[in-house]
């Protein structure tokens, strides 16, 4: 039996009607049903067809097919104005529906309440389709995207691809390949597991500048904001976090060793810092006399030895056994951006601002070949799995050579090849394992897949809001990952998983975001657990898997305590929320228990939030600890605020007019102290302490 629905496009006016009609001779069963105002917009049968849902504007019709008549069995109310799509779960005890309003809609089908609403396309909502399983709902619409959700779980992926409306879209048989149709004339099928990006890092604040993935392909280190992340690629959970010294704009460079064991930092403070991979607890310091900051680095393949380049243009060679300096090769006229170890470890490329790429013996270190055509500045290099060529890159911001890709023969010193592409600077490359396939990333926010034989563009990755500054490849060659200016890292998976492991992995993935987006709202760990313990919605297979997830991840000390700050700095917040900004303080202190320079910043703030939260003796005791564990530190502005404030209200005036005058004295000698929130506690010292 087949249901039409009567409507013109675009003529939301008339009344339309639906005909029921025998599907093997096309004639009408009975007389056609009624619709509503506004036409009927979509339909659809139950599975065990007792009934029929009729979308029209601002409701939902069900109807009884069983009963002379059609008589209406049920309305469903709470879309604003049309309703475009209609779906039931495959077991018929839910109703999907989708339209105007952008929102997806869940009832359940006996009683007709509404379940969940499912938020995230940016257009009208045209298709919908449950999975085989009645797990997931995939989507299309006028955005021109493609979603997949979790019921109970929200949203897992996004697909990018359509160029015009997404009007309807399908799971296949094993719920492993979603289908999609859109007005721009395409069919497109997806791997149901997996949007174009398989996994995104989300970061507060911080450019992903450095990338690496660990020999094992189950861990890949992400460096940004001062420090260095460790994330599982398959699922998107952060399972360490190590301080590193950086900073927003800071260069540090990630390199694991062979049998990755070991996990090489770089930073401005100009040594290396070799850290466990399996406790993450500092193994070593590279470290010499008039050694400048290294902006990348490279293991041998053996691991016996550390490449690292210079923003003073040497390539540096270092004994990691020894924790010594071997040699360092002759300096690029301008800074080295990028290294490279040949598959053999016998060579070593260097990519240098002067716009050359030099290739350098590491056991005599001796010049074998220098590379010249680009235009620009090279900003990276990387020998191919045949250790005869070479893929650098280059560009400029502005200038009349946007994009630069170029694959050398090094052992003749002759350019074999360009690719063009890229319409803005290319900051990274890496060739996949199987030599064929080269990978670039550039400032015009895509990834590129090229192939090496012909110079055809085979792929572009899009998705990232801002330009891309780094590129990793996993040692089998099925994942790309891509660092942006725009905070996040991304996955792209070459090959994809199907069937119960694409299922299971999805799954993972919707644990993650949304452990995700639970410590986006509360910060602390203590309250993501106990919203995820209590959330009735969710189901008891997502709830312990992002209760596993949520226990594993580290807090984030810099949003704690910028969150914290802006409740404390100004004297006019209610008691409950500085008590939360004393909660997240007191984390933040947790988080940054081995870095002492961060761990003093963030008591003084502690012992402000203690003092607004009435305990003024705590926040006294607080700095006198904190005295003890640094005795030469100069006391901060904050910390002289809250001794003036705090000795105030426990009566000991004499010492809070010493600390006013030691706060004026600070905040008038040191100009670097001087800044509007200082100067706002000043203020408030001085009407509360009174003294001229």
């Amino acid at each position: 039996t087949l249901a039409a629905g009567c409507g013109r496009f675009n003529d939301y006016n008339n009344s339309g009607r639906v005909r029921i009609l025998d599907a093997a001779t096309g004639r009408d069963l009975e007389p056609s049903i009624p619709g509503s105002l506004g036409g009927v917009l979509a339909v659809s049968f139950a599975p065990d067809g007792r009934h029929l849902a009729l979308a029209s504007r601002d409701l939902v019709d069900l109807r009884d097919l069983g009963a002379e008549g059609r008589p209406l069995v049920r309305r469903l109310d709470g879309h604003v104005n049309f309703v475009y799509s209609v779906a039931f779960s495959p077991d018929g005890r839910h109703l999907a529906t989708g339209g105007w309003d952008k929102t997806i809609r869940i009832w359940d089908r006996n009683s007709g309440v509404l379940t969940e609403t499912l938020v995230g396309h940016r257009g009208f909502v045209r298709g919908l389709a449950f999975s085989p399983d009645g797990r997931q709902l995939v989507s299309g619409s006028e955005d021109n995207s493609v979603r997949r959700w979790e019921l109970d779980g929200g949203e897992v992926a996004v697909f990018h691809g359509h160029t015009g409306f997404v009007h309807c879209v399908a799971f296949g048989p094993e719920g492993a390949l979603a289908a999609s149709g859109s007005l721009d004339g395409t069919v497109k099928v997806w791997p149901a597991a997996a949007p174009d990006a398989q996994v995104t890092f989300r970061n507060s604040s911080g450019w992903v500048g450095a990338l690496a993935f660990a020999p094992d392909g189950r861990r890949i280190a992400s460096a940004h904001d001062g420090n260095v992340r460790i994330w599982d690629p398959h699922t998107g959970e952060e399972l360490r976090r190590i301080i590193a010294r950086g900073g927003l704009l800071g260069n540090i460079a990630l390199a694991f060793s062979p049998d990755g064991a070991t996990l090489a930092v770089t930073g401005p403070d100009k040594k290396v810092m070799l850290w466990d991979a399996a406790r993450w607890i500092p193994r070593g310091v590279l470290d010499a006399p008039g050694v400048g900051e290294a902006v990348d680095a490279a293991f041998s393949p053996d691991g016996a030895i550390l490449i690292t380049g210079g923003g003073e243009g040497t390539v540096r060679v270092w004994d990691v056994a020894r924790r010594r300096l071997v040699r360092s090769l002759a300096k690029h006229d301008r800074a080295d951006n990028a290294v490279a170890f040949s598959p053999d470890g016998r060579h070593v490329a260097s990519a240098g601002e002067d716009g050359l790429v030099r290739v350098w013996d590491v056991e005599t270190g001796e010049s074998r070949a220098v590379l010249k055509g680009h235009a620009t500045g090279v900003r990276d290099v990387a020998f191919a799995p045949d250790g005869r060529h070479v893929a650098s890159v280059g560009g400029s911001y502005h200038g009349s050579v946007p994009a630069e890709v170029k694959q050398w023969d090094w052992t003749t010193g002759r350019e074999v090849a360009s690719f063009d592409g890229h319409t803005k600077l290319v900051t990274a490359v890496a060739y996949l394992p199987d030599g064929r396939r080269l990978a670039t990333v550039s400032d015009d926010r895509t990834v590129k897949l090229w192939d090496v034989l012909t110079g055809e563009n085979v792929l572009t990755l899009r998705g990232h809001t801002s330009g891309l500054v780094s590129l990793a490849v996993s040692r089998d060659g099925r994942q790309l990952a891509s660092g942006s200016i725009d905070y996040s890292a991304r996955i792209w998976s070459v090959e994809q998983p199907r069937g119960e492991a694409a299922f299971a992995l999805s799954f993972r993935r919707a644990a993650v975001e949304r452990v995700q987006s639970l410590f986006a709202r509360h910060l602390i760990k203590e309250d993501v657990l106990a919203e995820l313990r209590d959330d009735p919605k969710l189901s008891p297979r997502l709830r312990d898997a992002a209760i596993e997830i949520a226990r594993n991840r580290a807090e984030n000390a810099r949003r704690l305590y910028e969150a914290a700050w802006m409740t404390i700095v100004r004297p006019v917040a209610d008691g409950r929320d500085n008590l939360l900004a004393l909660r997240r303080l007191e984390a933040a202190c947790r988080v940054v228990a081995e870095d002492p320079e961060r761990l003093a910043d963030y008591r003084d703030a502690l012992a402000l939030a203690l003092y607004r939260a009435g305990r003024a003796e705590n926040a006294v005791e607080t700095l006198r600890d904190s005295a003890k564990a640094q005795p030469g530190r100069s006391p901060s502005p904050v910390a002289l605020t809250v001794i003036a404030l705090a000795e105030h209200r426990l009566g000991r005036r004499a010492d809070a007019r010493a600390a006013l005058e030691r706060l004026r004295t600070k905040l008038s000698d040191d100009a670097a102290a001087r800044n509007q929130d200082s100067l706002g506690l000043l203020r408030e010292v001085e009407a509360v302490v009174k003294t001229p």
